[in-house]
């Protein structure tokens, strides 16, 4: 299987370790994907599901939590 390695994968060191792109498979299988620029602070909702892109978006997703639940 040949597949194109993103550039996230090559700054993670992550590429020979995971035989598939995440975005790709994700939208496949029909998902909504978003995401921003790398090392950057990224999180949404999606009624009860809340996700943050990397390590810089725990605040973001806080906040979301927050929110979601009236507080």
């Amino acid at each position: 299987m040949v597949r194109r390695i993103s550039t996230l994968e090559i700054l993670s060191r992550k590429y020979n370790k995971v035989p598939f792109s995440t975005e790709k498979e994700l939208k496949r299988r029909g998902a909504i994907y978003s995401k921003k620029r790398f090392f950057k602070e990224y999180a949404i909702s999606d009624q009860r599901l809340i996700t943050g892109q990397n390590p810089w978006s725990p605040r973001e997703v806080a906040k979301l939590l927050l929110l979601e639940s009236g507080m």
